[in-house]
């Protein structure tokens, strides 16, 4: 055996096959690879572009196949072959015998090979494979690359990408970068598509003819055929698309197919046309069986700061009685929204989106999604630790809405806010600066007494906030946190609300003192960690105005529990706030146990010591009432999760009046997945709360499972029940194949509701074809 490196006498076989293997990797690259090959094929069939785990695969080639080729430095080519002869009549260098080349991480071998002098082409001949540095593989019983090394030739190609996808053809050719054409071509995302067990699984597009034109972006397909577990399932005599490796190719896109008893059987063809390189055009004509037609249009344009778009969609109705006696009972209907976002300069944001249409139930009716229903104009900056936001929003309803339901969602103009935190230098803390100013326009009261959610009128209320901490570790373990702060807030409302006539302002100025004192103790215990950490809050806000918003439109939603336990200001928005002098007093308990399992306990209680409790005060949507918190001794808190075995994780959370010695409020979960068994569950418990409208106990049940019937099989079954009823909300069977490529299943779900005792049926069907990476 000869072993040659650089240049052999008389042949250049550093520059030749350094073309060849360039010239070879691109038609891999541009043709037959993950990327293009499976980026065309995919859409044809509607294909979803997720990747997933695979079962074992055959592969094309043992493991180890290229382990023992020879090595070349960065700027040679290595060589092996029985025998290198120059052919000097023919002007040919032959390889014969085990041939193997390596070269800047490509690796070749082939029973011959053939480098013509004089035109340039080079051929492996017999069992010729090749490998990328990206670790494809492509194989075939000749190869070549013919002339100026703008054309390949691989016959009987078999090429399998890194992540098991395998490509065929009885011949590919590759014509100057422009054309590649496969005949009697094959795309299988899972290889072979048979498993360890020799079952067939996943699925496979087969053609007489690819042709991929570059030039041209279009992507012709002659007799597409799809196989499903090896069985051909649907074909057609052609299929020409544009090229979807580019994704701005002017053309038709798949179909997309649905039904509605208000429309009918529907049909949805997209249409891209790309105005110039900044502006795209979509167009989606919809046939209906029952509406017959509408257009969907969509225009966007790009700038060098961002982007602008136009969406318009609309139709006549053919048959009004789908929608009679309700808001869509007309002949013309439509929607228009037009939407913007632009990055003015480094660090800053804006944008807008306003919708405009015929009525309410259009977008909803026909399914229509993309349409934002909250119109807005923003601007935000995001930088350090620095976040500013402010916005005008309107939002809006949509379906079956009267003109007095949309006059009840309110308009802000303005809302901001800011939020900025600095660090002190010399570990002197930091200090925590917020800002909120909430503008509210509303046409109409939402809601009646004693639940208004907003008022009529127009009202504005601006708060600020600047807090100093630092945290110290003193001597044995102690962390103690002190914070001192002020808020301030103003507020004005008109009055023009018949159940607030009074129009009002506010100033007020709470100062705010805190005390965090944690003491965390750590124990090892081999490979097992445990920490337990006592805390203890003392909180003062020293003011009386527990609602400086006067109206209450951003801090309706309080739910006292374990993860705002240790909080200083349990309201989510700035028109309500915490007064008085409050400690919090619980811990929490935190393990990792050697075996992998794991355990997270935080409990405890809050009290009101002195001052006005502000969970007491119940404004107009009752927020505070029946929390737990309107008492001087707040009920008892915690939340529990653990997983005591791989692929076991349990929960709960608890709600406790000392006082009545009684659960308020539970919940329990549970999730597990071992060996393909899945079973989630959960229960829920709410005592009557008359004040804020719940008039008797809830409690409620929920489960579901999963049971592998076989290999890729899966029965799942699962249910809801109300106790306190005795009777079910929801029963669901179905079944599922997934073999990580495709699935397929059916479902049946029923709904009671208790009400009226109405069962609602629903039966539904999946496929999806998965495997594609980019």
């Amino acid at each position: 055996m000869r072993k040659i490196h650089g240049r052999a006498k008389g042949y250049d076989i550093v520059k030749g096959t350094r073309m060849w293997l360039a010239m070879l990797s691109a038609t891999a690259t541009l043709l037959f690879s993950g990327g293009a090959m499976a980026q065309a094929l995919g859409p044809l069939f509607g294909i979803d572009n997720e990747t997933e785990t695979s079962a074992e695969r055959l592969q094309i080639l043992p493991d180890g196949f290229f382990s023992n080729f020879p090595t070349s430095s960065a700027e040679s080519i290595a060589v092996e072959a029985d025998t290198l002869v120059l052919d000097a009549d023919s002007n040919k260098v032959i390889a014969r015998g085990n041939v193997q080349l390596s070269y800047n991480g490509f690796l070749a071998t082939a029973d011959r090979a053939v480098y013509d002098r004089s035109s340039g082409a080079l051929i492996l001949i017999g069992n010729a494979a090749v490998k990328d540095p990206d670790g494809v593989v492509y194989t075939g019983e000749r190869i070549e690359v013919t002339g100026d090394f703008r054309q390949a030739f691989v016959e009987a190609l078999e090429m399998q990408t890194t992540d098991g996808a395998l490509i065929t053809a009885d011949s590919a050719e590759y014509k100057d970068q422009v054309e590649a054409i496969l005949i009697n071509g094959s795309y299988a995302p899972c290889g072979y598509c048979t498993d360890v067990h020799g079952h067939k699984i996943g699925w496979r597009i087969k053609a007489a003819t690819i042709i991929l034109n570059q030039e041209e972006q279009t992507l012709y397909l002659e007799a597409p055929q799809l196989e499903l577990l090896g069985q051909p399932i649907a074909s057609l005599p052609f299929l020409w698309l544009a090229d979807p490796t580019n994704g701005r190719a002017a053309g038709f896109r798949f179909p997309k197919f649905d039904y509605s008893e208000k429309f009918g059987a529907r049909v949805a063809v997209p249409y891209f046309h790309p105005v110039d390189d900044n502006t795209d055009l979509w167009l989606t004509p919809m046939l209906m069986s029952r509406q017959i037609f509408m257009l969907d249009a969509e225009l966007t344009h790009r700038f060098e700061q961002g982007s602008t778009t136009v969406r318009a969609a609309g139709l006549y109705q053919f048959d009004r009685t789908a929608f009679a006696g309700n808001v869509g009972d007309r002949d013309w209907r439509g929607a228009i929204q037009t939407s913007g976002t632009f990055t003015p300069v480094e660090n800053w944001k804006a944008g807008w989106s306003y919708l405009a249409f015929t009525d309410p139930g259009f977008i909803p009716d026909y399914k229509l999604s993309g349409f934002d229903k909250i119109d807005d104009a923003y601007v935000q900056h995001l930088s350090g630790n620095t976040v500013f936001d402010a916005r005008v929003q309107q939002f809006r309803l949509l379906g079956e809405v009267t003109p007095a339901q949309q006059a009840q969602q309110g308009l802000t103009t303005p809302v901001i806010r800011l939020d900025h935190v600095q660090e002190l230098q010399n570990g002197l803390g930091q200090i925590a600066i917020e800002g909120d100013l909430i503008g509210v326009t509303r046409e109409a009261d939402h809601g009646t007494p004693p639940f208004i959610y907003g008022y009529q009128g127009n009202k504005i209320h601006g708060s600020a906030e600047a807090i100093w901490s630092r945290q110290m570790i003193v001597p044995g373990g102690l962390v103690i946190t002190p914070y001192l702060g002020l808020r301030v807030d103003a507020a004005s409302y008109d009055g023009a609300s018949a159940q607030l006539p009074v129009a009002s302002s506010l100033f007020s100025a709470t100062p705010i003192a805190a005390l965090d004192v944690r003491f965390p103790v750590i124990g090892i215990d081999g490979a097992s960690t445990h920490l337990f950490e006592p805390i203890a809050q003392l909180v003062y806000r020293g003011s009386s105005t527990t609602l400086p918003g006067i109206t209450n439109d951003n801090a309706q939603g309080l739910i006292f529990e374990d993860s705002n336990l240790f909080s200083f200001n349990r309201f989510s928005g700035s028109d309500r706030q915490e007064t008085g002098l409050r400690l919090n007093v619980g811990g929490q308990y935190q393990a990792n146990f050697a075996d992998g399992s794991w355990l997270r306990f935080v409990g405890g209680q809050s009290f009101q010591l002195a001052g006005v409790n502000s969970f007491s005060i119940f404004d107009h949507g009752q927020t505070g009432n029946s929390s737990g918190l309107e008492t001087a001794n707040s009920f008892v808190v915690a939340g529990l999760q653990a997983s005591f075995a791989p692929g076991v994780e349990v929960g709960g959370k608890f709600e406790y009046d000392v006082a009545n010695s009684s659960v308020v409020r539970g919940a329990l979960a549970t999730e597990v997945d071992i060996s393909g068994y899945t079973l989630s569950a959960d229960y829920f418990y709410l005592a009557a709360k008359p004040a804020r409208g719940v008039l008797s106990d809830t409690h409620t049940l929920r489960a579901s499972v999963g049971v592998p019937v076989t290999e890729y099989w899966t029965v799942n079954a699962g249910g809801s029940a109300d106790i306190v009823a005795a009777n079910w909300t929801k029963a669901s069977l179905g079944a599922v194949y997934d073999d990580n490529y495709l699935t397929y299943g059916a479902n049946y779900e029923a709904s009671q509701d208790l009400g009226t005792f109405q069962i609602d049926h629903k039966f539904s069907v999946s496929f999806a074809l998965k495997g594609l990476t980019d």
